[in-house]
């Protein structure tokens, strides 16, 4: 069991790398969960596993009937991260929490 549970992690941490470094690019279709399987001789469950790591820190997509894709895009980072941060506060703005509040939360957070 702990040999799948590094196995996958290896997956996540080799497709990860090849999807920043372009060998996969922004809506490149992977390969499917059985064939990689097939290809690496191991139980589609580590690459399901993997899968849905990779889906869940925003790597990839799976779209139902059509396949998994590469929805990373190294140049859109920033813009991504700012769009998450503006429906962050936007969320913590209708919770009451002050423009000041925030603040000093941000700065508490860049002073550590």
């Amino acid at each position: 069991m702990k040999k799948n549970n590094l196995l996958y992690l290896q997956i996540v941490d080799d497709y990860k790398k090849y999807i920043e470094l372009g060998v996969y690019k922004y809506n490149d279709r992977l390969p499917s969960v059985r064939s990689l399987a097939v290809e690496m001789g191991i139980n589609p469950n580590t690459i399901q596993r993997a899968y849905q790591i990779l889906e869940s820190q925003g790597y990839i997509t799976t779209i139902e009937k059509k396949g998994v894709y590469v929805c990373y895009k190294k140049d859109d980072d920033k813009a991504l991260i700012k769009d998450k941060i503006k429906k962050d506060i936007i969320t913590y703005k209708k919770s009451n929490l002050t423009k000041k509040e925030l603040i000093e939360i941000i700065e508490e957070v860049y002073n550590d």
